[in-house]
Parts: C-alpha cells; sequence; structure tokens
C-alpha cells in the first residue's frame, strides 16, 4: 500500500539516486557514461521514490534484511583475493560501502517485491489429477538426466576433486573412515567401489556412483518441478524453470561431481519445498508429509556435519511459529536432536570412525593468522614459537 509523496522525499529520492548512481559505478568498477548514468539514476530514483510510499512493515523489514546480508556478502568478497587465496583487513571505507550498498539494495528490493505482490503469476486451475503430476515428474526427470548425461561423457569417470579422493579411498576401505568425509556418504559409495575391485576398474565403479548421483538429482529437480505445478504456478513458468536447470551448465557439471555436498543440495531443496509447504499450510502436515520431512531432516544431518545445525535452527522456528501443533512436533523433533549426536559421537568413535579435525571449525582465524605469517606482519616471537608447534 502506497502513500501521496511529497515534494522533500521527492527532493530526498534525488538526492539518494545521484549519490547512489556515483557509489555503485564506482564501486563495481563500471566507466562512467552519460548515456548510462542517467537511466540507472533514474531507475534508482523511482525504486527509492516508490519505497518512501510504502507502508507495508512485513515487506519493508523483508527488504532491509535481505537488503542488509546481500550488502554484506558484497563487502566481505570485495576483500577476498581469488589469486593470492588471502582476505584483507576491513577499513572505514568498508563501512561506508556497506551502508550504501544496503541502501540501493533496499530500495530495489523493496520495490521489486511491492511490483511481484501486485503482479501476480495467474494461477492455473487445478484440474491436474495424480497421474499428471506423475508424468510430469517422471518426464522431467528424465528429460534433465538425458540432459545432464553427456557431462558424465565428458568429465568420466566423474568430476574428481581433492575430496572426491578422499572419499573413494575411504569408500574402497584403503583409508580409515573420519566423519570429515560423512560416513552415510561413504556408505552410498562403498557398493558401487565395491563393483568396482569386482571387475577389476575402479573407474568403472565410480562411473556408475556418478551415475547414481546424477540420477538422484535429476528426480529431485524433477519432483521440484512438479511440486510447482501443484503450487498452481503456471506451466511455462515450469518448462521456463527446467530450461533453466537444462542450459545452465553448472548443474549438469556439477551433478556428476563426486562430492557429498551435490546429494546434499539435492535434498536441501526437497527440504525447503516441504518447508514452504508447511508454512502455506499454516503448520499443518499429514502423517505421511510429516514422516517425508523427518525422513529430510535425517538425511541432512548426516549428508554434511553442518546439516545438524540447519535442521535444529529450522525445527527451533517451526515450534515458535506453529506453538499450537508443539504437542505433535516436540516429541519427534527431539528424538531426531538426541539421535544423531549419539550416532555421530559415541557410535561412531566405538566404530573406530575418526572426529572431523578441529582445524575445520577454526579454518577462518588459522588462514588469517597464516596469511600474518607469510606476509611477515605483526607477530612476536611467542606466538611464532605457538604457531610452528
Amino acid at each position: 500500500m502506497a502513500a501521496k509523496i511529497k515534494a522533500p522525499v521527492n527532493a530526498a529520492a534525488v538526492l539518494l539516486s545521484y549519490f547512489l548512481t556515483c557509489f555503485i559505478f564506482s564501486f563495481f568498477n563500471v566507466e562512467s557514461n552519460f548515456a548510462v548514468f542517467i537511466p540507472t539514476a533514474a531507475v534508482i530514483f523511482a525504486a527509492a521514490r516508490r519505497t518512501f510510499a510504502l507502508r507495508c512493515k512485513r515487506l519493508l523489514l523483508l527488504s532491509y534484511v535481505y537488503s542488509v546480508l546481500l550488502s554484506l556478502s558484497f563487502v566481505l568478497g570485495s576483500k577476498i583475493d581469488i589469486a593470492e587465496k588471502t582476505m584483507a583487513s576491513f577499513g572505514a571505507e568498508d563501512a561506508a560501502d556497506f551502508v550504501m550498498l544496503s541502501a540501493f539494495f533496499f530500495f530495489t528490493v523493496s520495490c521489486i517485491l511491492d511490483l511481484a505482490a501486485g503482479h501476480a503469476f495467474a494461477k492455473g486451475r487445478r484440474v491436474w489429477g495424480k497421474r499428471d503430476y506423475r508424468i510430469l515428474w517422471a518426464s522431467s526427470s528424465l528429460l534433465l538426466f538425458l540432459c545432464w548425461l553427456p557431462a558424465l561423457l565428458v568429465y568420466y569417470p566423474g568430476n574428481i576433486s581433492g575430496d572426491s579422493v578422499a572419499c573413494i579411498i575411504r569408500a574402497l576401505g584403503k583409508a580409515r573412515l573420519s566423519n570429515q568425509q560423512p560416513v552415510f556418504y561413504i556408505i552410498l559409495m562403498r557398493p558401487f567401489m565395491l563393483l568396482g575391485k569386482y571387475f577389476k576398474d575402479i573407474n568403472f565403479g565410480i562411473s556408475c556412483f556418478a551415475f547414481f548421483q546424477l540420477a538422484v538429482v535429476s528426480v529431485s529437480a524433477g519432483y521440484a518441478l512438479c511440486r510447482l505445478k501443484k503450487a498452481l504456478v503456471p506451466l511455462w513458468a515450469v518448462l521456463a524453470a527446467e530450461a533453466y536447470f537444462i542450459f545452465y551448465p553448472v548443474f549438469s557439471m556439477y551433478s556428476v561431481t563426486l562430492w557429498k555436498d551435490v546429494p546434499f543440495s539435492a535434498f536441501l531443496l526437497l527440504y525447503s519445498l516441504d518447508i514452504y509447504a508447511l508454512v502455506e499450510n499454516g503448520g499443518r502436515m499429514g502423517r505421511g508429509e510429516f514422516i517425508r520431512f523427518m525422513a529430510f531432516s535425517l538425511i541432512l544431518c548426516f549428508l554434511r556435519n553442518n546439516g545438524f545445525i540447519i535442521v535444529a535452527a529450522v525445527m527451533a522456528a517451526v515450534l515458535i511459529a506453529y506453538r499450537q501443533y508443539f504437542k505433535r512436533f516436540a516429541p519427534a523433533f527431539l528424538a531426531l536432536l538426541i539421535f544423531v549426536p549419539i550416532i555421530q559421537g559415541p557410535v561412531y568413535s566405538s566404530c573406530g570412525v575418526l572426529k572431523s579435525p578441529f582445524a575445520e571449525s577454526v579454518a577462518v582465524p588459522l588462514q588469517q593468522m597464516a596469511r600474518t605469517v607469510k606476509k611477515d606482519g605483526n607477530i612476536t616471537v611467542g606466538q611464532k614459537a605457538f604457531l610452528n608447534r
């Protein structure tokens, strides 16, 4: 809902649009060009003016939070030197950049959300039956699988990284299990590695697992598209989303990368869809839906060590937001939050599984200390001796 704009507000919008445009050109190293500067300033002016007129507190709050986080990511990213693999220190100019970026994104995001709210997609009619949705799921999954399959041929036996090698040698039994590479992911890999050993061709086993992982990701993405249609999203928008999956090359390459993050991302997508359905239904869940939600929660916890943190945060938010269903949710949530640490703690230890190295949890400060040493920074003899232990 918008209010009438007064002259002082228009003047403020003009000044902000000028300064923000100058800042954006400078921050993103855009060559100053009058033909580009004026339209950019005009767009920012229109966005600022529209934002000043908004009275929807929820929209403004969400826009503000998103803009602050997005701005923070840009400022942090600007301090990273990819070539040197270092991160520069922060100064007063970074705080100024953060404020200006936050303002720019706040006006832009608020305007986009307001426009989207007033021009929503015309929802399709609920005329599809279960069979139609299953056909859409199957056909979408198959199409994605076939379009991504060439990536497996290009990267045969799969896209292998350093983490992939660490997983492979553990799945082959050539190294002791460590939860640094989640045990659940290693268990998934092991039958395929044994198949490769049986045929005396490890590459064959690796490619079979990559094929399996490709199928899992394809089915997950296809299911997401099906859920979009169930939410009455127009078919053309669903097909556009599928085209994005097909033609954006990162998806095909990612799907055949032997890395725990790949299936984790696929199940996180499904988990997100269940959270959306939960919110849309006001916290109500059928028995089957609740079992699926808990299954996805369990899988996320065991596919990545920080998956437990995500699941715990989501469960806490659900219990707070839907207190009327506390008695139904709390026992299952509590059981899972107790079960996972027991398995990953005492049970793993009794089975000889090593814990994740402590250094991983303090990687960022370690990196900063290493940079200080490398650059002959200000470090005492005692500190240097401690680091060299």
